[in-house]
């Protein structure tokens, strides 16, 4: 609102009051909801988002000039601004051990038995995978993908954590 020179007459919590950009007022009477990025005039009866709040200030419905009017009110930084911005990059935990062997498992087999797959069938289709990752020893279950490399699936807390070793990009497989 500031880049459009208006200024808040208040604020209370998240909310933000304004006198209306759409009409003339001497008592603010227009509320910007800076939590949910909406606003509401209360004098027009109308609301909404940043795109509805551009077309009532420009009076268009195209949408087109509508997004070239706040991207001209709003410049986006150079890409050399956004880089040095950003903390430098940890590097990626080190896989020290990757070994697949027959699915034998108790916890792997009960737990694709939870998910409806029949012991006989998982082990028929499924190898545990046994790997380290940083020292700590970890067991999934595993599957070959299209690539030649693994997709593994293994239980955590309730919930299906996945995993993939894999030497090139390709599609997800899901148990």
């Amino acid at each position: 609102m500031s880049r459009i020179g208006h200024e808040p007459t208040a604020r209370k919590g998240t909310r933000l009051w304004y006198k209306s950009p759409l009409r003339q007022e001497h008592t603010p009477s227009f509320k910007v909801e800076t939590a949910l990025n909406c606003w509401y005039d209360f004098g027009l009866g109308r609301g909404g988002n940043i795109i509805d709040l551009a077309a009532e200030l420009y009076q268009t419905t195209d949408l087109r000039h509508i997004l070239r009017c706040i991207a001209d009110s709003y410049p986006v930084p150079s890409v050399p601004t956004i880089a040095s911005s950003f903390a430098p990059r940890h590097s990626a935990p080190s896989m020290e051990r990757f070994e697949v062997v027959p699915l034998e498992h108790r916890a792997l087999v009960a737990y694709l038995q939870e998910r409806g797959i029949p012991a006989h069938i998982a082990t028929a289709n499924c190898k545990e995978a046994q790997y380290s990752v940083n020292g700590k020893f970890y067991f999934a279950v595993a599957f070959e993908n299209v690539s030649g490399g693994w997709e593994l699936r293994y239980p955590n807390k309730n919930k299906i954590q996945t995993s993939s070793v894999k030497p090139i990009l390709c599609s997800q497989f899901y148990i």
